[in-house]
């Protein structure tokens, strides 16, 4: 986009030159002032971190003071204007630490800028949308095609007719929007260029379909712009670089904006949140906010005046509380030489406060996995569940809970893949029958051996098995099919307690125990099934023979009303008499005197449907049944207890959770961030997302009430608030909480999909192994069809 450095270094010595007076237009505040200071997010969760303070890496161009903090020319300095919120307050987005999720218009077009990290949220982070990875053009980081082929969702504030204007080469582009011929545009043939299609009719406001299609092998696109009619940019109309939309200094994160420029950021807003910050301009500026919700008209939020040494930005957001919102901050009156500058802007609501205590770290880690627990079964996290669980009730007492935690995949072994390696499957490739983890991907318990743990595995599920790639790093190393061993809780249990009594008590340990209970088949002791179940059954539900759940979705067997409710008591039977040994696991700890020293966290690697979506079993879909796990994280003096976190969090969490509690070092690349900041009440950085995906077929995100599932083309939105069973597809009725969505999911998938960006590693190549015999008949044992994904 010819973004040269000398152009930069220009803008940016003009914007800093020290100025005096200030003068600001918001009312006075009373409320204690909170330190200016950068989020204190974890650093991969920083968009900024690598960004030089000035062009070159050094401090202000001309030796310049930021004028956020630069006091009078002469004299004693003057104390910098602050801006003041509650002292309950907590930042929940840093804005100017994620240029990548600002939404770019320029008067009324939107602009796309494709080459870089954020052109994801446009292009579905590359998922069946043509986008590869990012390369360098004419000075330029511009959008490789793969296939000839682009599909972008771009957000239009127009309707009827418009104008749509691509900067790229490769010739001639043929243009399609919402699926219908729109014309064509001509780009040159070598060299970055602009051309613009009018549009005659067809654009809506919200997310437009536009396709285009190259046959130039060679063709890249820099940015796309829709707008309204006669809307025609020059080469100056090119969106700026992040490195110049935004960069970090000691006292916070800056955004700049020039005249007619607006940035926007999408978020759940919180009740009681606030927008904070300071607006500088060495020229007459404004900053206007507006925010945009589904089903309401746009609200003016209001207005600030830029002052030369910063005047206070401080916005209730209370019109947009409860709501998906576009925060839009609209620049007039600044200049390409003089863009405004908003320093440290960030959204703030209230939050449990940060403890002031120093944390107390456990020495040791034991991470229990219990295999195809859906989440919804436990009170702990649905209260309605008849399902009885007392211990893990007590449990949720002593703990964190993550009531909305993910499974990244509906079957084991790309599940616990990414729980031992916080890598998305899409990223080990571990994601088919025959696939194993890479011999390359470092897991968690290869970190935590090197930082001198001793390691346990005791394993109740085939996948997770030696062949699969799941044997190293273990001191001890047992897998109950593989050895012909009693699978059930209380022998797991057992054996767990068995092998703390045997360990060396000199070293910390870590410990990875997969229990198998709900799993099929269900046949847990006659009196837990009564419990669900107490009237005489003789029907069709057996377990004579292991693959008779398989049977009954390939339609071999029916089912009838009765038989389901059989099935289903079967099943919740599985999981109170789970809960018991959950039970007497946490007593072996607490005997041992170990509970307190001992970071505990309880999951699941996917539920089960009982024909929520016209099946059963597991293995099929990303639907919340499969995909919503329950998540525990129990650490006294580190994890305050009885905690609920509505926050997404998942499987890919758990390796930098344990990594951050024990005071381990993280390897670089992971794909998960640690939850311990988030219980301890910290700052966060920008809203989260769960990831969930199925084989190469369909991706879904979850964040708050709202859930994307992508299958191909078709995208689908559902509000689990108010349709928890995702029967219904409110994607044409929410464009805000849609575009939201797609921004989260894309820019998940750009970051861990190794396309979309040049700083994303490539995925590793996935590896392969023969299922022999021996293999084959102990996964039939359990109910698997090899030649299925179970």
């Amino acid at each position: 986009m010819g973004r040269a450095n000398a152009a930069i270094a220009m803008l940016l010595t003009a914007m800093l030159a020290g100025q005096t007076g200030c003068s600001a237009t918001s009312p006075p505040v009373r409320e204690r002032t909170r330190a200016t200071a950068a989020s204190a997010a974890p650093a991969e969760d920083r968009a900024l971190d690598d960004v030089p303070v000035g062009p070159g890496g050094g401090s202000s161009p001309d030796g310049a003071r930021s004028a956020a903090t630069a006091g009078a020319t002469t004299g004693a300095p003057a104390a910098p204007p602050t801006v003041e919120i509650p002292a309950d307050h907590r930042v929940v987005y840093d804005l100017a630490a994620h240029p990548e999720r600002a939404e770019l218009r320029h008067g009324g077009a939107t602009v796309a800028d494709l080459g870089v990290v954020g052109g994801a949220r446009y292009t579905i982070g590359g998922f069946h949308t043509g986008a590869g990875r990012s390369q360098m053009a004419d000075g330029a980081s511009v959008q490789r095609l793969v296939g000839g082929r682009l599909v972008l969702a771009v957000p239009s504030d127009v309707e009827g007719a418009g104008a749509l204007s691509v900067r790229g080469r490769g010739g001639r582009v043929a243009v399609s929007i919402g699926g219908r011929n729109a014309g064509s545009i001509d780009l040159p043939g070598n060299a970055l260029g602009i051309g613009t299609l009018a549009i005659a009719s067809g654009l809506r406001r919200g997310d437009v379909t536009v396709q285009l299609r190259v046959s130039a092998p060679d063709a890249r696109i820099d940015w796309v712009r829709l707008g309204p009619p006669g809307d025609a940019p020059g080469e100056s109309a090119s969106p700026p670089a992040p490195d110049v939309l935004a960069r970090r200094e000691p006292t916070g994160s800056l955004f700049f904006l020039r005249d007619g420029w607006t940035a926007g950021w999408h978020l759940d807003v919180p009740e009681g949140a606030l927008l904070a910050g300071l607006v500088e301009s060495a020229v007459p500026a404004t900053l206007e906010v507006v925010a945009y919700a589904d089903g309401r008209e746009p609200t003016a939020l209001g207005t600030v005046r830029a002052t030369p040494n910063g005047a206070p930005l401080r916005i209730d957001l209370a019109p947009i509380a409860g709501h998906v919102a576009r925060i839009d901050l609209r620049a007039t009156g600044s200049s390409q030489d003089a863009p405004l500058r908003i320093v440290h802007p960030r959204i703030t609501a209230p939050g449990r406060g940060a403890s002031t205590d120093p944390p107390r770290r456990p020495r040791n880690a034991l991470v229990l996995l219990i295999d195809t627990l859906r989440a919804d079964r436990l009170t702990a996290i649905n209260p309605r569940s008849r399902v009885r669980t007392p211990n893990t009730d007590l449990l949720a007492r002593t703990a964190a809970t993550f009531v909305r935690a993910h499974a990244p995949e509906c079957w084991t072994k790309p599940s616990v893949a990414t729980l031992l390696s916080s890598l998305l499957p899409w990223q080990h490739g571990a994601i088919r029958t025959s696939s194993r983890v890479g011999d390359d991907i470092t897991m968690l318990q290869e970190v935590v051996r090197r930082a001198g743990f001793q390691t346990a595995a005791l394993v109740a599920n085939g996948y997770v098995g030696e062949r699969f790639g799941f044997r190293q790093g273990w001191d001890f190393w047992r897998n109950y099919v593989a050895e012909g061993r009693r699978n059930r809780a209380d022998s797991v249990v057992r054996d767990v307690l068995e092998r703390l009594d045997r360990r060396d008590t000199s070293r910390p340990f870590f410990f990875y125990v997969h229990t198998i209970d709900p799993h099929v088949p269900y046949t847990p002791p006659a009196r837990f099934v009564r419990m669900y179940d107490a009237e005489p059954y003789s029907g069709v539900v057996s377990w004579e023979r292991a693959d008779f759940l398989d049977r009954v979705k390939l339609g071999q067997i029916a089912l009838g009303a009765r038989d389901r409710r059989r099935l289903e008591a079967q099943y919740d039977g599985e999981i109170t008499f789970h809960d018991v040994h959950l039970q007497a696991l946490i007593d072996g700890l607490e005997s041992r005197g170990l509970a307190e020293d001992t970071l505990l966290v309880v999951t699941a690697d996917h539920g089960e449907e009982f024909w929520e979506h016209g099946n059963v079993g597991h293995g099929h879909s990303v639907f919340e049944e499969l995909v919503h796990v329950p998540l525990f994280v129990r650490a006294p003096g580190l994890v305050p207890a009885g905690t609920r976190f509505t926050d997404p969090a998942g499987l890919v969490d758990v390796m930098p959770t344990v990594l951050d509690a024990l005071g381990v070092e993280r390897p670089a690349g992971l794909a998960g961030r640690s939850l311990i900041p988030l219980v301890r009440g910290e700052d966060r950085s920008a809203p989260a997302v769960s990831v969930s995906g199925f084989m190469d077929d369909r991706r879904a995100a979850s964040a708050g009430r709202w859930k994307i599932v992508l299958r191909g083309t078709r995208t689908d939105l559902f509000d689990l608030e108010t349709d928890p069973r995702e029967t219904r597809n409110v994607a044409d009725r929410h464009p805000v909480a849609l575009r939201y969505m797609r921004e989260l999911v894309g820019l998940s998938l750009a970051t861990t999909d190794g396309g979309a960006t040049r700083d994303v590693p490539r995925r590793p190549r996935a590896q392969q192994v023969t299922i022999d015999p021996e293999t084959e008949r102990q996964l039939r044992e359990l109910g698997y069809i090899p030649e299925t994904r179970r």
